[in-house]
């Protein structure tokens, strides 16, 4: 019979190594902190469906939570210590392309490498790099790599990183990165990050992080992130957060937070906080435009210029341009 400890004592490891409390973490997933207590005192499991979830939320895979461990990694070399003897730096007036390992790189085109960079590439035109890059990016037009950058990003146009970046992101158009960012993000467009963002996020256009985002939120369109934001998020178009907000939320249409907010909340159109299973609590004030329904406890006062229905206590004011209904 399967030890349902395991399970329990490795989701209480991880949950104390990302100081993060019971309460926290049942709020990014969506169930109660009784069920969190009991899963890590091993007297019942998560949900089946739950695991993969559980897993990002710590940036680990499902067998880790079942105590299996990852094969061991390979230790990681700093690119000058690996004796490639092949490898050279690469200077070019105008565009470069090999299929070869390459130190750093200065071309004034674009450069192509079928293969890994082990230093810095600053370039004038577009950046595409098969492999990983150990240095910084600086580009004046696109940068795709197909796997990650242990320095900073800058480019004129569209990023694509598909594993971590290490540093910070600055890009002209679209941000797209398959992996977690330890550094600042800013796009002139829209960003999707597969992974947790450890700083702040400034685009033109939508914001899509699939999971915790340690900094502040700013968005000329919608905004969805699938975990924590430790900061302020503020959204031309809609937000939707699953976790809680450690600041405040302006979204120019709806709102759906399904975690506690240490903060005010203002939208133009309808907000829904919590559900029937999860109820949150506001530290601040609540302003909707439109509807609002709310399995909430609000610390400050409740404006809303539609209907309302209330689960919960509001503490301060409420206003109501429409019916209000008590559960």
């Amino acid at each position: 019979m399967f030890d349902k400890s395991i399970i329990g004592n490795t989701i209480a490891e991880l949950r104390r190594a990302s100081g993060m409390t019971q309460a926290e973490l049942a709020d990014t997933l969506r169930v109660s902190h009784q069920a969190v207590s009991q899963w890590e005192r091993g007297e019942t499991l998560p949900d089946i469906t739950l695991l993969p979830e559980i897993a990002a939320v710590f940036g680990t895979d499902v067998n880790r939570l079942f105590g299996i461990s990852a094969p061991e990694p390979e230790p990681v070399v700093a690119a000058e210590d690996i004796p490639h003897k092949n490898v050279h730096d690469v200077e070019a007036d105008g565009d470069y392309s090999c299929e070869c390992d390459i130190g750093s790189a200065d071309v004034d085109g674009d450069l192509t490498v079928r293969g890994n960079v082990l230093g810095d590439i600053d370039a004038g035109g577009s950046v595409s790099v098969t492999g990983y890059v150990e240095g910084n990016i600086d580009a004046g037009d696109s940068v795709s790599v197909g796997s990650y950058i242990r320095g900073d990003i800058d480019a004129g146009d569209d990023v694509v990183a598909g594993g971590n970046v290490d540093g910070d992101i600055n890009a002209g158009d679209d941000v797209v990165v398959r992996g977690e960012v330890s550094g600042d993000i800013d796009a002139g467009g829209s960003v999707t990050a597969a992974g947790k963002v450890m700083g702040d996020i400034d685009a033109g256009d939508d914001v899509v992080v699939r999971g915790q985002v340690n900094g502040d939120v700013d968005a000329g369109g919608d905004v969805a992130v699938n975990g924590q934001v430790n900061g302020d998020v503020d959204a031309g178009g809609d937000v939707a957060i699953n976790g809680q907000v450690v600041g405040d939320v302006d979204a120019g249409g709806d709102v759906a937070v399904n975690g506690n907010v240490r903060g005010d909340i203002d939208c133009g159109g309808d907000c829904t906080l919590g559900d029937e299973k999860h109820q949150v609590s506001i530290s601040g004030s609540v302003d909707c435009g439109g509807d609002c329904t709310a399995f909430a406890d609000i610390d400050g006062d409740l404006t809303v210029g539609g209907d309302l229905t209330l689960h919960g206590v509001v503490s301060g004011k409420i206003r109501c341009g429409g019916e209000i209904t008590y559960k």
